[in-house]
């Protein structure tokens, strides 16, 4: 507050009456005020009755919260381009008399209750904008010719009227809101308009012939039946709160908007905000796990489904998502959760299109309860045809049944997780964005169109579905990742694919990967029925088809090189968690570094990785195969999916396995452990663990076996359940591989930066030797490896016993989904 500021307040916050003029003005304020554009504030003056000001040359002046005031008087402020009258509710407009305040720009009244007309403002020629707020007595608005540009009228109750619009040549906004019996209006040949905002109470609208209006919201317009917006600039038309049956003139050219509203319920860690998150494609929805609502209100965002076809009929499918407070929270009563559900059920008055209940994992008792608690205390009987039910797994939201899925259903969806769908028997997707599409056990699926309709797709997986035995994805330019099981026909030639595996499609015998141009790896080691294969125009330089048909008919590019010749070759299978250094150890192994390393909890094998090598040692020559699979504990990918892909690399191997490195980075955790009994568990037979020998890496002292038995002893006296581990399997080997990918430091020359390089290149050269010689030490015959339907059935059965409740639901909710539900 300036010093003037708090002298005014000094001299007049009790007076009755307020007289400063060119003659009566005390010194200070009159040399003041006469010689600066400042602006006065007069507000909360209790007795304050009468206001008159004279020649002062103010430039703002505003009048508040003055509960007696009944006289303003202001002459030739001829400074003055801002006044505000707000909380007068004694003040009426025969008693406030504005004079030649010739500057004045800026105008506004607002909750002066007794205003029951807008004063003659023809006396003021410069009035550009004006806004009339809560004045509850004004009945009608007339206005005289100005040069008015935006026009503000709002929550006054009374008002049923407003004329004179052909008075104000020069208005470009107009905003009307909140006036009950204002019913209609009529705003046509305002040539200079460009901005309309209503109020929900407006029935009849005529905005025709404003040739410059370029926007008119009427969202909140639920009662509107007549619209005429015929020749102006809207491009687009917010009607997503007005009733169907409107009946509305526009261009040809006009857009539609129209508003689906969603309601997501459910309880509490259910997957509620998650699944907001997902439709409106954001993060502004907080998401939990646990018994305590991150979601303390509901919280709402809309968000657009841009169709290919979005322009026809002139309409744009718009939503809005509501996502209510979870049930369930341990913090809140029953009570309070309803109030909080309702308080988001009344953001749309206008109706709900859908509303989507969300259950995590099996429908257990609290999920029925939930949903007859919602259903019989906040809607009625008919809700159920508006009522989704959102099946998702408690680690991701994977589709379970999939009775009829709508490209409007899921308007933003880019990835879709089919699993477990027992009953689905054909699959055809409309139009969409979609980019990665998974389909799995599902055990009757025996078609797949539609594959055409999916311009974006990037990734496919379509695995253990039995009776699917052809797939046809060669209208899929875009794809780049393709993992199959069970065919016997694959077509997947015209994509952008670079690896392919048919590891898990051991009765194939057609495949077509012609003119994939990005193709350079195609593993058919366990193809033994392959009859037919057309890989022209890729870029494979090598193909091993040992162990297919002698007979198979072979297209393809002169310069491909085909073995033919069986091996005698020991397999090294390397395993564990991701980060742990697999692939590390894999490029050690092989002198190579053909494997991706990392360190991160994100895989960089995205799919198993082999490559064959030589070691001589002792006069002896052997033929070595390093298979490096993906790591377990990625965090972008299901125990299930990582198992498969494992699986995949197992399956390369049709020779056996030789050897299992299990790898380990430092310690024995938990973590670890896990790891190693969900492959020995999932994958393998009791017998694997002669073949497995436990790589432990990051060992600085590896040199020395002294160092190297006492950390053996160390991991057994760590738990009885490591000292299992380590005295079921075939030893432990200890490395140290640093990496020799390293950056010059800015302090160190060019002989030390390559000295550092060679001493991690010493070292992961001991690395090797001491792994190979140990592994020729311990040789044993090849371990036999399962096929691939038992192969399969033990993963299935593994995750089935282990993660039962995301698998399940209970029969009688299932019918009750199917009488009134689409299940998700």
């Amino acid at each position: 507050m300036s010093k003037e500021q708090e002298r005014f307040n000094t001299q007049y916050s009790n007076e009755k009456e307020i007289n400063i003029g060119s003659k009566g003005i005390f010194d200070f304020f009159k040399s003041e005020f006469a010689k600066s554009e400042g602006s006065l504030k007069i507000k909360g003056f209790k007795n304050l009755e009468i206001i008159s000001l004279k020649e002062l040359k103010l430039t703002s002046l505003k009048i508040s919260n003055c509960s007696q005031l009944n006289k303003v008087h202001l002459f030739e402020l001829t400074k003055l381009t801002s006044l505000s009258l707000t909380k007068c509710p004694k003040l009426t407009t025969d008693n406030c008399s504005l004079i030649k305040l010739t500057s004045l720009n800026s105008l506004k009244i607002n909750n002066c209750s007794e205003f029951k007309k807008i004063f003659d403002l023809t006396a003021l020629p410069k009035l550009k904008k004006l806004s009339i707020v809560g004045c509850s007595a004004l009945i009608t608005f007339d206005y005289s010719s100005t040069g008015l540009i935006d026009l503000e009228i709002s929550d006054c109750s009374q008002i049923n009227h407003i004329t004179g619009f052909s008075k104000l040549p020069n208005l470009t906004t107009l905003s009307v809101r909140n006036c009950q019996k204002l019913t209609k209006l009529d705003c046509s040949f305002i040539k200079t308009l460009t901005d309309i905002n209503l109020c929900l109470e407006i029935k009849t609208l005529n905005c025709s012939n404003n040739h410059k209006l370029t926007n008119l919201d009427a969202s909140n317009c639920s009662k509107l039946e007549f619209l005429d917006c015929t020749n102006n600039k809207l491009t687009i038309l917010d009607l997503r709160y007005c009733s169907e049956s409107i009946d509305v003139k526009y261009s040809p050219s006009l857009i539609i908007a129209r508003k689906k509203k969603i309601l997501i319920v459910g309880r509490t860690g259910g997957g509620k905000s998650t699944l907001a998150n997902v439709l409106t494609n954001s993060n502004e929805f907080k998401e939990s796990a646990y018994a305590i609502n991150e979601t303390k209100y509901f919280r709402k965002k809309e968000f657009e489904w841009n169709e290919d076809d979005k322009t026809k009929d002139n309409k744009e499918d718009n939503f809005r998502v509501v996502d209510t407070i979870g049930v369930g929270d341990t913090k809140l009563s029953t009570e309070n959760t309803l109030f909080k559900i309702a308080d988001g059920i009344l953001l749309m008055p206008e109706g709900i299109s859908h509303v989507l209940f969300v259950i995590n994992g099996r429908f257990t008792k609290e999920e029925i309860d939930t949903f007859n608690l919602i259903k019989e205390s906040l809607f009625k009987s008919d809700i159920l045809r508006y009522v989704t039910i959102y099946l998702q797994s408690s680690k991701s939201p994977n589709v379970r049944c999939l009775p009829d899925l709508q490209k409007k259903t899921l308007p933003k969806l880019k990835t879709l997780s089919i699993v477990g769908c027992s009953a689905l028997t054909t699959f055809d997707y409309s139009p969409t964005g979609l980019i990665d599409l998974e389909i799995s056990d599902c055990s009757q699926l025996n078609q797949i169109t539609g594959f055409s309709k999916l311009s974006n797709l990037k990734t496919l997986s379509v695995r253990n579905c039995p009776k699917l035995i052809e797939l046809d994805c060669s209208s899929i330019k875009t794809l780049t990742e393709l993992e199959v099981s069970d065919l016997i026909e694959l077509n997947c030639s015209n994509t952008s694919i670079d690896e392919l595996s048919l590891n898990l499609c051991p009765n194939i015998k057609n495949l077509n990967c012609s003119n994939n141009h990005k193709l350079t790896n195609l593993d058919a080691s366990n193809c033994s029925k392959l009859e037919f294969l057309d890989c022209t125009n890729s870029k494979l330089t090598f193909l091993d088809l040992s162990y297919c048909p002698e007979s198979i008919d072979v297209k393809h590019s002169p310069s491909l090189i085909i073995a033919r010749k069986k091996k005698d070759i020991k397999n090294i299978l390397v395993v564990g968690r991701t980060g742990g250094g697999k692939s590390t150890l894999a490029n050690v192994l092989t002198n190579s570094n053909e494997f991706k390393e990392s360190a991160y909890a994100i895989s960089e094998t995205k799919y198993f990785r082999k490559k064959e090598f030589e070691w001589n040692e002792d006069n002896k020559e052997d033929n070595f195969r390093v298979v490096d699979t993906i790591g377990v504990g990625d965090t972008k990918l299901s125990t299930e999916n990582t198992l498969f892909k494992i699986a995949d690399g197992i399956l390369s191997m049709p020779e056996g396995i030789s050897h299992v490195l299990f790898v380990i980075n430092g310690r024995f955790t938990k973590e670890e452990i896990d790891t190693f009994n969900l492959i020995k568990e999932s994958l393998f037979k009791s017998d694997i663990l002669r073949y497995v020998t436990i790589v432990r890496s990051n060992f600085s002292n590896f040199r020395t076996n002294k160092e190297c038995d006492k950390d053996i002893e160390l991991m057994r006296n760590e738990s009885d359940i490591i000292a299992q581990i380590v005295n079921s399997c075939n030893g432990v080997v200890h490395v140290d591989n640093p990496s020799v990918d390293l950056f010059k430091d800015d302090d160190e020359d060019d002989d030390e930066y390559e000295q550092r390089i060679d001493i991690n290149r010493n070292a992961r050269k001991k690395s090797r030797k001491i792994v190979l010689n140990y592994l020729e030490k311990n040789r044993d015959k090849p371990f036999r490896l399962d096929n691939w339907d038992e192969l399969c059935k033990k993963i299935v059965d593994y995750i089935r016993k282990n993660n039962l409740d995301e698998l399940e639901i209970d029969p009688d909710i299932l019918r009750l989904s199917e009488a009134f539900c689409l299940i998700l």
